[in-house]
């Protein structure tokens, strides 16, 4: 694992002691309904990087990645989803010119289901400058549902080609 990722996932388990570890969406059914989850993704691949980089004509390109650390804090209740959001705001500091919020629990699009993106500044000590992560924060009952029943039209969207759509060895 390296070291980026796992500095994120102690961080968050530091803030939710008694959150447990969520090895992948797909593994909710798992848990308590009201248990809290944290999933922490492996580090953005090179091709996917380049990927959302290459519309940008900006300089630095690389402003334009603000996930490459990614995780997930799933909260089974409101009271959770709320906490959540404060602890995460104080615990990595997310001010203007420090992170970004995009609450998407009212969102525009009626199609995308409703969570909370947040971009977070992740500090490495001994290790360089600090990078830029996400963490998704997403209330179990809406989460249940665009894994189940909706991530399939997001996929379709993301894909370049119908190739993309194929399950390997299938």
């Amino acid at each position: 694992e390296p070291v980026h990722s796992k500095q994120i996932a102690e961080k968050l388990h530091a803030l939710f002691p008694g959150a447990k570890s969520l090895p992948s969406p797909d593994e909710l059914h798992q848990f308590e309904r009201d248990a809290m989850l944290i999933s922490v993704a492996p580090v953005k691949n090179e091709a996917r990087m380049q990927a959302k980089i290459m519309p940008w004509t900006g300089w630095p390109r690389a402003q334009e990645i603000g996930d490459v650390l990614r995780a997930m804090v799933v909260c089974g209740t409101a009271e959770q989803l709320w906490a959540t959001w404060q602890a995460i705001r104080d615990g990595f500091d997310v001010r203007d010119g420090n992170g970004r919020v995009k609450n998407n629990f009212a969102p525009k699009n009626t199609f995308k289901p409703p969570d909370m993106l947040l971009n977070v500044v992740v500090g490495f000590d001994g290790y360089g400058m600090p990078v830029v992560g996400e963490i998704q924060l997403h209330y179990r009952p809406i989460l249940e549902l665009k894994e189940n029943e909706m991530h399939l039209f997001y996929e379709m969207q993301r894909a370049a080609a119908i190739a993309e759509l194929i399950p390997k060895g299938g």
